[in-house]
């Protein structure tokens, strides 16, 4: 069997190979930057001396850049005025590898969002181009007949909504977007429920609005606020899946009759973050359209979110060798010379460590689910992983499917585990008095009585969990199915 160690990047590179059509409201970014030269002599505002300005894509030609970044084919369905700021977002686009094929040429300006900045903090943004325009249906089908065009052979569509009343009549627009993924990022998501999206991505505000509750600014009480309300969101917007972005919270994922799944994102980065939503709705539904499973979908675009934030000033593309580069971050990933030094400084910061084993062979959802709920019982989740001789011990002669350094750097991508590292035994015997962890949390059909480490668990006194059980989404189910199809 061919060499799987490289497999962490295959989501990504399969992604490349999706067309994805982006239906919405194109802007232009322009960003003034300066220093500050005293106050006027007019009036008490500070005079700023420009240094530099510069115009990028934004809204769905953002969206649109970043699709292309992550080395998709987008297909790009926007008015866009041919002078003046329009001009410059068809050279912005082009430049971003967006083809202008499916561009709709419009009388009525582009809208043009434009920051003023001094020393990196924004003074004052000045928005262009945002009168009141008539609806879609009333307007032609001049945009109808362009988004129908790029959604024909697209394996997926995203649309892009900021409420600027280009957008209307979507069943008429999209009616020939079949059993395509199709994913809602918009302002109001509740006005595409008719569509029954696949998925729907708003961030904290516009799910709250559209659930007519009142907004929170602790993040803790965000989360509680949002944990229950799942099926109110996916009975509001009529999606298959609600996934809400939380900013330096990561983002909740809501499925029918499933629990809640949080994607934790790493540590802010101090900066800019414009685009970092576009960054996550491009790599969100290019995760769905090659086949991902949104938790796992929504884990790659939180990393892209984070690798947005992290981007140089203005708004942010990410390309697919800077999300690889933050998927493969080394670390979490534990030598057993570091696992020891790890459990100390862990102890020193009075962390409960959450300890888990196993062989986690092609990660799927049910392993994402379960590492969730364990990381949800402490402060970090410590995760050891079967290196393939004693996987091959315990499944058998076929297995693992994945070597080991392949699901060391796939479980170190998830936002819920802090550690990985690997061994050679069958039991986690050694393993639970070396890390002396505070919950041994196992996911399966396992009881108490049968796991392997009874002995040493009761021994120590450690907490047991025995989470969830998914029989139907195990990798011998997996195997057993692709073998089914011959």
């Amino acid at each position: 069997m061919a060499d799987h160690s490289a497999d962490l990047t295959a989501l990504v590179r399969t992604a490349a190979d999706r067309t994805i059509a982006v239906v919405g409201e194109a802007v232009v970014d322009v960003y003034v930057r300066g220093v500050a030269r005293g106050l006027c002599r007019e009036a008490p505002v500070p005079a700023l001396a420009v240094q530099a300005e510069q115009a990028e894509p934004g809204g769905a030609a953002n969206l649109a850049a970043n699709i292309s970044a992550l080395g998709a084919r987008p297909r790009l369905v926007a008015e866009v005025a041919g002078h003046g700021a329009g001009a410059m977002l068809r050279a912005g686009l082009g430049a971003a590898g967006v083809p202008l094929t499916w561009l709709v040429d419009t009388d009525r300006p582009t809208v043009v969002k434009k920051r003023i900045s001094v020393g990196g903090h924004t003074l004052l943004r000045l928005d262009e181009g945002l009168e009141p325009r008539p609806n879609l249906a009333a307007a032609g089908t001049t945009l109808v007949a362009a988004a129908q065009s790029a959604i024909e052979t697209a394996d997926a569509v995203v649309i892009s909504d900021y409420d600027h009343g280009t957008l209307g009549n979507p069943e008429q627009m999209f009616a020939g977007a079949g059993d395509l993924v199709l994913v809602v990022d918009a302002r109001h998501p509740h006005r595409y429920a008719g569509l029954r999206p696949t998925a729907v991505t708003p961030n904290y505000a516009e799910a709250v609005t559209a659930l007519g509750l009142t907004a929170l600014d602790d993040g803790a009480q965000r989360l509680e606020q949002l944990r229950d309300k799942g099926p109110d969101l996916l009975g509001r917007t009529g999606a298959g899946c609600v996934v809400v972005t939380l900013a330096s919270l990561g983002a909740m994922v809501f499925e029918p009759n499933r629990r809640p799944y949080h994607s934790r994102a790493p540590q802010r980065v101090p900066g800019e973050s414009i685009g970092a939503g576009d960054a996550f709705a491009a790599a969100f539904v290019l995760a769905l359209a090659s086949g991902a499973d949104p938790p796992v979908a929504t884990e790659l675009a939180t990393q892209a979110a984070t690798t947005a934030v992290a981007a140089s000033a203005g708004t942010a593309v990410v390309d697919r060798v800077s999300l690889m580069a933050r998927w493969h971050q080394p670390t979490k990933l534990l030598t057993p010379d570091e696992l020891g030094q790890w459990v100390a400084a862990t102890r020193r910061a009075g962390c409960r460590i959450v300890f888990t084993n196993g062989c986690f062979d092609l990660l799927h959802e049910g392993h994402v689910t379960f590492l969730s709920q364990a990381r949800a019982l402490g402060e970090v989740l410590l995760v050891a992983v079967n290196d393939d001789a004693s996987v091959r011990a315990l499944k058998g002669a076929q297995r693992p499917v994945v070597p080991l350094a392949g699901r060391l750097r796939m479980l170190s991508a998830l936002s819920c585990v802090d550690g990985v590292f690997g061994f050679a035994a069958t039991t986690a015997t050694e393993l639970i008095r070396r890390v002396r962890p505070d919950i041994y949390a196992k996911g399966g059909d396992y009881r108490d009585s049968r796991l392997p480490e009874s002995a040493v668990l009761a021994e120590l006194g450690i907490e047991v969990r025995v989470l969830d059980y998914l029989p139907e989404r195990s990798t011998t189910s997996i195997i057993d199915r692709v073998r089914a199809l011959g």
